[in-house]
């Protein structure tokens, strides 16, 4: 989706957002699951445990502003053994919760 989420607002250099793409929606916004080093999110996507028939993972360091350009969706847990078997430390909506 390059051009689609312009860059406007980033937490950190390096830091990238790692969203699921789902073969049968587009939605309006970016559906981001967490936000992680670059380096990290380029082991998590190319983990083929993160793609399936209908959705896969991926990364962008072009997320632009949340809200305007992505929200978080709800992380259900199903990547938490990955997650852990690569030493993985992510920021995602269960951080967000008060």
């Amino acid at each position: 989706m390059p051009g689609r989420h312009p860059v406007t607002e980033q937490t950190a250099p390096g830091v990238v957002a790692v969203f699921i793409m789902n073969t049968a929606t587009t939605p309006k916004l970016l559906r981001v699951l967490w936000l992680m080093s670059e380096a990290d999110a380029r082991r998590v996507c190319s983990d083929p445990r993160t793609a399936s028939r209908n959705s896969a993972l991926h990364w962008t360091a072009e997320y632009g502003k949340q809200g305007e350009d992505w929200n978080y969706t709800p992380d259900d847990g199903r990547w938490d053994d990955l997650l852990a078997e690569l030493g993985v430390t992510t920021t995602g909506a269960r951080d967000e919760q008060h």
